[in-house]
């Protein structure tokens, strides 16, 4: 269980072959481990990469103090092509950019995003 312990902590590497006997053991698969450590990640401003984010529900947003954010978004859609879709990736710089101007911590504001979070 050390060993485990030291993947999960990011002080030891794993490889694929490790990965794939782990997941045997456990009865599960690689796939169903990375999509929970990546659902434990998107909720954490300070390790994910970036978000999906649906910039036509963001821009319909209601409290007062998300007014930048609404305006954002709606900028953004209007810069959209006909047929792309209309979600945009949000990067941690961007995010707190937008959490500064809305008067709030980039967490805060991560509660109000509405994001398309990856099938699973």
């Amino acid at each position: 269980m050390k060993a485990i312990a030291t993947y999960e902590l990011g002080t030891r590497k794993i490889t694929v072959a490790r990965l794939a006997a782990i997941c045997h053991a456990l009865d599960t698969t690689a796939t169903d481990i990375i999509g929970r450590t990546y659902g434990r990640l998107s909720d954490d401003p300070d390790l994910a990469l970036g978000w999906t984010i649906d910039l036509h529900t963001a821009a319909r947003l209601r409290p007062a103090e998300l007014a930048p954010l609404r305006r954002w978004a709606d900028i953004r859609l209007r810069q959209l092509l006909p047929g792309q879709p209309q979600t945009t990736w949000l990067t941690r710089p961007a995010l707190a950019a937008l959490a500064m101007l809305c008067h709030l911590s980039p967490r805060e504001l991560l509660r109000h995003l509405p994001r398309c979070d990856p099938p699973g």
